[in-house]
């Protein structure tokens, strides 16, 4: 069952366990105390920047839901969730990310996570959507859903995708070397690689397959 637009804040008949993950102190300080005062079911066990630490406190805490960044220092949040569903099947997540191009979109959904939120979301929508995940729903928006034109042979990493996500914006190797905090020459091997995942040989060309594959 899909839940997005509408769906009721009603209190879960049990208490929800949620260990919340992302790289910003902001998300990690203040999105506990908002959930607290606007959910009372709802208890943050346990927050953490890092994808290493993650699997941890998940391995040993055993939460309902993880709130999943996917953009960490270490392990990437795609990298955390398949490391935990190995061993741990029954945790299930929200990615909570700015991340939407076809490629993550899709692994996300094969790897059976619940939910996406963005990060433009407030804390009443994210307790909707732990509520909604606890209770046995998906919390996908109509509007995110992976193209079904996308290629399956043609992944890119989340590094890549970032990179292409901004060779989009029509950003130099620098811009996006300093936006990413990559050196120039880790950029330009990114770059490399999409060359030839793509089989292109020019920055326009990679843009243009990178659509036509629905990466973009």
């Amino acid at each position: 069952m899909q839940a997005w637009e509408g769906a009721a804040l009603q209190q879960h008949e049990h208490r929800i366990h949620v260990v919340i993950v992302d790289s910003f102190a902001v998300v990690r300080q203040c999105l506990p105390w908002a959930l607290s005062r606007l959910a009372e079911d709802i208890d943050v066990v346990n927050v953490t920047g890092s994808g290493v630490e993650a699997v941890s406190v998940i391995r040993d805490l055993r939460p309902d839901i993880v709130l999943l960044g996917l953009t960490l220092p270490d392990l990437s949040g795609l990298e955390v969730a398949q490391h935990v569903y190995e061993t741990q099947p029954a945790v299930k997540f929200i990615a909570f990310t700015e991340r939407n191009d076809a490629a993550t979109l899709r692994e996300l959904r094969r790897l059976g996570v619940s939910g996406y939120l963005t990060k433009r979301e407030g804390p009443y929508r994210i307790a909707q959507a732990i509520r909604a995940v606890a209770a046995g729903q998906t919390f996908w928006p109509p509007s995110i859903v992976p193209p079904s034109v996308a290629s399956p042979d043609i992944v890119l990493t989340e590094r890549q995708a970032a990179v292409l996500t901004l060779l989009d914006k029509g950003w130099h190797n620098k811009e996006i070397a300093a936006a990413l905090h990559l050196t120039p020459a880790t950029v330009e091997y990114h770059v490399h690689n999409l060359f030839l995942k793509l089989n292109a040989h020019s920055r326009g060309e990679v843009l243009r397959k990178a659509r036509e594959h629905g990466l973009l």
